[in-house]
């Protein structure tokens, strides 16, 4: 169990809101409480609160329960279609803002998250450089860096296509193979995969005329 906290501390809205997303996306209590500074029983009380308000009791001047639902299920949708909108522009502006910084090595990533989270939300800068946001998590924690089972995968299938094409592929190029087989995967990435391994395109040799002599 998480260790619980003996302070009054208060929760704003949206903080309740991304916990119970974390764990409605499949990520356990005690890991999402670990990672959030929180007490597993916060957790469980959220939960258990956030069903009663989708179980209403028909009574004087109360809406029925379904409609109550469809309403909450409605406003639900236009607060992600808000959120989608709002993070659109969000990373449109932070791409144009880090258009110069392209780092390959992950330390460098994550300092770099790390120095930007009071400017942008964590979510964000991970989905735009392209990292895992429980690997920084993890990096912020001072564990020990190791690939995920996700970016191991992606690393072999990047070294599958490089080798495939006899080291002649440059991460624009790898990038479209791998599109071209259903693995959407940004060049950023690609590029930086590449670097961490010391792979490097051969570069054509440039064709040169020969001079052909008039006499």
């Amino acid at each position: 169990m998480a260790k619980k906290t003996t302070s009054n501390r208060k929760y704003t809205p949206e903080f309740k809101a991304d916990v119970l997303r974390l764990v409605a996306n499949g990520e356990s209590i005690l890991g999402v409480a670990q990672k959030m500074g929180i007490s597993d029983s916060i957790i469980h009380s959220w939960r258990a609160a956030e069903k009663k308000t989708k179980v209403r009791a028909d009574g004087r001047g109360a809406k029925p329960a379904t409609a109550l639902e469809d309403e909450v299920e409605t406003l639900r949708r236009q607060l992600r279609q808000t959120e989608m909108e709002r993070m659109a522009e969000a990373t449109r502006y932070f791409k144009k803002s880090i258009s110069h910084f392209q780092p390959h090595e992950l330390s460098s990533i994550y300092a770099f998250i790390k120095q930007q989270e009071s400017n942008f939300s964590v979510r964000l800068l991970c989905k735009v450089l392209e990292v895992s946001k429980s690997s920084y998590y993890q990096y912020r924690a001072g564990v020990t860096f190791q690939p995920s089972i996700a970016e191991q995968e992606m690393i072999d299938r990047v070294q599958d296509v490089f080798w495939e094409n006899r080291r002649r592929y440059g991460s624009r190029r790898i990038q479209k193979a791998l599109q071209d087989e259903g693995v959407e995967v940004g060049r950023h990435r690609v590029r930086r995969l590449m670097q961490q391994q010391n792979w490097r395109a051969i570069q054509p040799r440039s064709f040169v005329r020969p001079t052909v002599s008039n006499n």
